[in-house]
């Protein structure tokens, strides 16, 4: 799988105290979904997976999985100020 490196890394708070995480790609915003999500995967979470397959296998355009990953964040409440 190629990298599909993002113009603007999506900032999450993934746990106490503020801790902040910096997504930069698709394929790593395809690892956190699968298994790094900290709250129960809900159907953003799911679109966002497949969006990230879509870029990665079907030459999507990288802005259709960072989209879906930006409402999969909003939709767990993890989504930081960037």
């Amino acid at each position: 799988m190629e990298e599909q490196r993002w113009s603007m890394a999506v900032v999450l708070e993934t746990g106490e105290s503020g801790r902040l995480r910096a997504i930069c790609s698709t394929a790593e915003a395809l690892r956190f979904l699968t298994d790094d999500w900290p709250v129960n995967p809900g159907p953003a979470n799911r679109l966002g997976r497949a969006a990230c397959l879509a870029v990665l296998k079907e030459g999507m355009p990288v802005d259709h999985a960072r989209e879906a990953f930006v409402a999969a964040a909003m939709e767990a409440g993890i989504l930081g100020k960037s």
